[in-house]
């Protein structure tokens, strides 16, 4: 059975799964162990979907009392929650629309959205994210309404609160409620949310998304990720973040449980709930692989670990794969990877991997081990998900096929269509790309395009190629593209996974833009750069961390693993050479210099690191400002 929008869905799943649990609160306290340590304790408590729809139509109900108004915007400012999920239902059962965004959105962010929005209602986290938007309710003349999640005080109103409003109007108005018609009178064509994404570059955009756009996604996944009523599914991405909400509302049309975990405590949770399905962005995966090497280093098994994953790959890409290989592969399989995969769980079935590209050497580490995972490909506009691996076909560095009613085309820069096989602008057909920027028709006409039969092509900005086989693989952004004053165009994408697969090397971004070469900003891995001070007897301090690139042993040793990986053996050119690099802070979501789905915001690294980045050129220039003098050499090959 299809659903046209959000409301029917969870209608109809309230009903056929009443007894099932659909959302495990996650709750912890700290205990003694009998060795007098101090451990957490975890304990999990389930919420049925009957139990959720009392919660969804008393809060409702509650907004009707305070006299929410059909097809109009709700602030929604929080994180992962029982509560959160409650919130989103009873507002889009008023055919209104909710505004998401985490707590760790900046005061003038939210200025700027609450703004643009109009909107009357705020619902958000705790009393301390209340008393912010309050410093700028100056700002904010239509905001009327703050919810807090938790306790409040002052003007704004409870959770609880709002429930013990509506629960008596529920009850005495039942059915013939307008609650309750509202949510009957439902459009595909409603407006569901409105997302604002900073990207990795400019001003926040408002992106809405009907019913009908997400509920696209919502009946094809649960098929691709095989979900069955009871099916337990760990959630650890933002609620608030398209990928994570879509994936949670697929997992309430099939009948799934939710989980709510955290990236800090998601190894212990997996232990605990035994989950079937994860998703994730490359940047966990990626940290389930070096967490792995990280216990293999310290049991002192990395080198045998090493020796036999090597032919294990060879195995996996049938290079020189003879009968040692194969009882290589065979043996590190009995040593270390049914272990591995021991620690996902019994009944594990798939992770799911989207919101960036999964580097290939990750891609490899699971096919290895010999874990599913699905990798997928979308965008915020898309609702997400515009392609996507499946169970029966798991094609290795590609974002699978598109989707149903999903049509791709690879452009060149004129709009030309390409053949398969050849790279370029990625641009999408279908029900679940978005209609335009809200209120910016600029923005719009940027990306939205009609061919000539009439039919609205999303322009992606990613590059990206099809296989001959209809399989997907994204390559780069667009706007990500490095131009060196001597017009060589660098994609950083490809050198910054290689860098980035290294132990040493936990972030990366690449600069040059209108340079005469590349330069590398690195986060280095801090416990593996203080071992090596240590054996060095280089003074270390994780205050001094930005500094020690500039010793020379240092220098040295990171230079030659970066000279080492963006080599002509592995396929990179001169131009790719990085001649420079310098340690730098990490780039994390707290200065903006991180996305929710992790990637790096360029622009934000850029305007915080611009001195850092002037320091890496003797010779800096603005855009045609000077000519360049002749390239320098890498300072660690001098």
């Amino acid at each position: 059975m299809t659903f046209d929008n959000i409301n029917a869905m969870w209608e109809d799943s309230a009903v056929r799964f009443r007894d099932y649990p659909v959302v495990h609160t996650r709750e912890s306290r700290a205990i003694r162990t009998a060795d007098g340590r101090i451990d957490e304790r975890v304990d999990y408590h389930a919420v049925s979907f009957q139990e959720l729809e009392e919660l969804v139509a008393d809060f409702g109900h509650g907004l009707l009392a305070l006299g929410l108004q059909e097809q109009e915007g709700v602030a929604l400012i929080a994180e992962n929650s029982l509560r959160w999920l409650v919130c989103d239902l009873a507002v889009l059962s008023h055919r209104a629309y909710d505004v998401p965004r985490g707590c760790g959105a900046s005061l003038k962010e939210l200025a700027y959205i609450l703004k643009s929005t109009h909107v009357r209602f705020a619902i958000v986290e705790n009393q301390e994210q209340c008393d912010r938007i309050r410093t700028i309710q100056a700002e904010l003349p239509e905001l009327k309404v703050m919810i807090v999640l938790g306790q409040a005080s002052g003007d704004a109103r409870s959770f609880e609160q709002v429930l013990e409003l509506g629960r008596p109007l529920r009850q005495r108005e039942g059915r013939e409620s307008p609650f309750y018609q509202r949510r009957d009178k439902t459009r595909p064509s409603d407006i569901a949310t409105i997302l604002y994404t900073s990207g990795t570059c400019g001003v926040p955009k408002g992106i809405p998304l009907t019913h009908a756009n997400i509920m696209h996604n919502v009946n094809v996944l649960p098929e691709v990720m095989q979900l069955v009523p009871g099916r337990r599914f760990l959630a650890v991405l933002p609620i608030w973040h398209t990928f994570e909400r879509t994936g949670e509302y697929s997992a309430l049309r099939g009948g799934a449980c939710i989980f709510y975990s955290t990236p800090a405590t998601i190894l212990k949770d997996m232990a605990l709930v035994d989950p079937h399905h994860i998703i994730g962005v490359p940047r966990l995966w990626m940290a389930v692989r070096n967490m792995t090497r990280s216990v293999l280093r310290q049991a002192g098994k990395e080198k045998l670990f090493q020796a036999l994953y090597a032919c294990s790959l060879n195995v996996k890409k049938a290079r020189r794969a003879g009968l040692g290989d194969r009882l290589g592969h065979a043996l590190a399989d009995l040593l270390f990877y049914r272990k591995i995969r021991a620690k996902f769980g019994r009944n594990f079935i798939s992770a799911i991997s989207g919101g960036g590209s999964l580097p290939e050497d990750v891609d490899d580490f699971f096919e290895i081990i010999g874990v599913p995972l699905l990798e997928g490909y979308g965008l915020t506009e898309t609702s997400p998900v515009i392609s996507g691996r499946t169970m029966d076909r798991r094609v290795p560095y590609t974002c699978g096929r598109p989707l149903p009613q999903t049509e791709v085309r690879i452009r060149d820069a004129q709009g030309r269509d390409l053949p398969a096989g050849e790279q370029g602008i990625v641009f999408v057909s279908g029900p679940q790309v978005m209609s335009g920027y809200y209120n910016d028709p600029k923005q719009t006409a940027q990306v939205m395009h009609k061919d000539e039969q009439g039919r609205v092509w999303f322009d992606t900005g990613d590059l990206g190629l099809l296989h001959p086989s209809g399989d997907l693989s994204i390559v780069g952004r667009v706007k990500d593209t490095i131009v060196l004053i001597g017009g060589e165009n660098i994609e950083p994408g490809p050198i910054e996974e290689a860098l980035s697969a290294s132990d040493f090397i936990e972030q990366v971004m690449l600069c040059g833009q209108d340079q005469e070469y590349i330069t590398a900003l690195v986060v280095p891995d801090r416990k593996l750069l203080q071992d090596f001070c240590s054996s060095r007897a280089i003074a270390y301090s994780e205050n001094r961390v930005p500094e020690l690139s500039r010793d020379p042993r240092v220098q040295g040793f990171f230079g030659d693993i970066i000279a080492r990986i963006v080599s002509p053996k592995n396929g990179f050119t001169e131009a790719e050479r990085i001649v420079h690099f310098s340690f730098t802070r990490p780039f994390a979501m707290k200065d903006d210099t991180l996305s929710a789905t992790y990637k790096v915001k360029r622009h934000a690294v850029l305007e915080r690191d611009a001195a850092l980045i002037r320091s890496l050129y003797p010779h800096y220039t603005e855009l045609g400002a000077e000519k360049i003098h002749p390239r320098q050499e890498q300072p660690w090959k001098t």
